[in-house]
């Protein structure tokens, strides 16, 4: 902006009146400061001057201490309750032979038994798991415990829990209070076994309604045990993979 004027045609009060404006004038084509809301620095706005707003994209990743390609960490979140027994001396050998309480299986059972999520919720019903995939090492421990072929499966045999195909789950309502199906997990005697006829009407029904779920996602039962189903669409080996203790884990 210019101001062109001559002193020979104005006074003095005339030209402090211009210079006022004059100043007025050029402070209000001065850029401002503003406050920068996103990085919080204070900056002049200018066409010369580009703000950039440095927002760092953070990568977010997942990772795994297990081989993803053979194993599905099954949690501990409804319509699955974990009470991993082998984890706690709560078991019929009174001591732990798990360090610390997890649930692998292989990814098709894994998939299979995910599948029952929904109708499990819709009907009112959750499934409380006490063992899934049990390493080679432990079998020993069961059976050096308790060498009985009815119950243990001998480990130069291979137990299906070994192959991380086999599951010992029962009913639960909702909340994830275990309902009663006759006999306590790892009970050895008649009243587990699949054929007992002694049970009341609502235990055979329950047993029978677990039984139906098992089955329609490809898991078969065995007659000495209410509790335990396999996976029976598909084969493995048997493995000695130990899962590592994560914080949190028992």
């Amino acid at each position: 902006m210019i101001l062109e004027f001559r002193s020979d045609r104005m006074d003095r009060k005339t030209i402090l009146l211009l210079a006022m404006a004059f100043m007025v004038l050029w402070q209000c084509d001065q850029p401002t400061p503003r406050q920068d809301l996103q990085a919080g620095n204070l900056f002049i706005d200018s066409p010369a001057i580009e703000v950039e707003a440095n927002v760092q994209k953070q990568d977010i990743s997942v990772s795994f201490d297990y081989d993803t390609s053979q194993w599905i960490e099954i949690m501990d979140q409804a319509p699955f309750h974990l009470d991993l027994r082998y984890a706690t001396p709560d078991n019929f050998v009174q001591r732990s032979i798990y360090p610390c309480g997890r649930c692998f299986l292989r990814r098709k059972a894994a998939q299979a038994l995910i599948a029952l999520r929904d109708s499990l919720i819709r009907s009112g019903y959750g499934l409380v798991i006490w063992d899934c995939y049990r390493p080679v090492q432990a079998q020993q421990a069961l059976w050096t415990a308790y060498p009985h072929a009815t119950y243990v499966t001998p480990p130069e045999k291979g137990s299906m829990h070994s192959r991380g195909l086999a599951i010992d789950v029962g009913l639960t309502d909702m909340a994830g209070r275990v309902l009663d199906l006759g006999s306590t997990f790892d009970y050895f005697g008649r009243e587990a076994h699949r054929d007992y006829p002694g049970h009341p009407v609502r235990i055979q029904e329950r047993r029978q309604l677990l039984d139906r779920w098992m089955e329609s996602a490809g898991f078969a039962g065995i007659r000495t045990e209410w509790w335990h189903f396999s996976y029976r669409r598909m084969s493995a080996p048997l493995d000695s993979f130990q899962w590592t203790c994560l914080s949190g884990n028992d």
